[in-house]
């Protein structure tokens, strides 16, 4: 089973590891989505992506280059696919009912189980936004705990930390939750991750670009949704573009955010020509250089999308 490195991801995973306690799990390289992402996987009868969302076209050819069946459960933004394919959205959902494949798998596999892991998924994704949805589960623990949860979880692949991620997964199929807030060693890599947060934060210097925010960032950690979050909350009624380049991956990407403005339509436009992937408002590149030919091809695209939405907001 191929997982995003993510807590909605790492939970879905330990969701199919408490039911299938003879699977095997395979994270792909972290930042990137694509079919090539996906290597070293042999000797398997059959391939499940949890909240991969890669293109179809990647799935099928992923399928092709293993010559196994490959099964999607996902709710990202994307084209359908005919079968094996499990997501709400890709078929015309709203991402406020599916917010998370987590939630996906609870309401579509009909799961009655696992409340705990749904319910992280959500915190992971959803952040505080997630209280409502916690009203219909037995999480066991409360919307701060998850929320600390989620960020012990996510620190192992913002330390690009593979063997964390799997120790993460194995935490909460055996222990659950409140496992990972016991956990010393994801504690360790949280604080890891934090200092460097603050200290690359404290360093950026926005650009304007005809209303949209555009920031420059370089980390050793891949922090690259953890500082697109926190900037695109100083400038709600704008569209936030952060190009970061990270070290531990040698990759660079642009995290594109906006409160204010749906970009699923940017979004849908640029997944034949880029490796790309998001939601209906915050979708991450990856880039072939330097990034500065995709934001040049994308500038365009964020500056129509604001007009036609009534105009890109105030630069705060």
């Amino acid at each position: 089973m191929v997982h995003h490195w993510a807590s909605d991801g790492i939970a879905s995973a330990a969701i199919v590891s408490r039911l299938r306690p003879d699977a095997s799990f395979y994270v792909p390289r972290i930042g990137s989505f694509s079919a090539e992402a996906v290597t070293d996987l042999g000797g398997c009868d059959a391939v499940l992506l949890l909240d991969y969302g890669i293109r179809v076209s990647d799935v099928e050819a992923l399928e092709e280059r293993l010559d196994v069946p490959v099964a999607v459960v996902d709710h990202h933004v994307n084209e359908a696919r005919e079968r094996l394919f499990c997501n709400p959205v890709a078929f015309g959902g709203s991402e406020e009912e599916w917010p998370s494949t987590t939630w996906v798998m609870r309401r579509l596999l009909g799961l009655e189980e696992f409340e705990d892991l749904v319910a992280l998924g959500l915190a992971g994704d959803l952040g505080s936004r997630a209280a409502g949805f916690l009203e219909e589960l037995e999480a066991g623990s409360s919307l701060d705990e998850l929320l600390l949860a989620a960020s012990l979880v996510d620190s192992c692949y913002r330390a690009v930390d593979y063997e964390g991620i799997a120790h993460a997964r194995r935490l909460l199929s055996e222990g659950g939750v409140q496992a990972v807030l016991r956990d010393s060693r994801l504690r360790d890599a949280l604080k890891r991750v934090e200092r460097e947060f603050s200290t690359v934060l404290g360093s950026l210097e926005p650009e304007v670009r005809r209303g949209v925010v555009v920031y420059r960032a370089v980390t050793d950690f891949y922090l690259t949704s953890q500082l697109g979050r926190e900037l695109a909350a100083r400038h709600p009624r704008s569209i936030v573009v952060l190009m970061n380049r990270v070290r531990r991956l040698g990759s660079a990407y642009i995290y594109v955010r906006s409160h204010r403005f749906s970009l699923r339509a940017v979004l849908k436009s640029l997944r034949t020509a880029m490796h790309i992937g998001g939601k209906d408002k915050v979708f991450v590149v990856s880039c072939r250089s330097d990034c500065e030919e995709e934001l040049t091809e994308l500038l365009p695209l964020l500056n129509e999308c604001g007009k036609e939405l009534g105009g890109v907001g105030d630069y705060q």
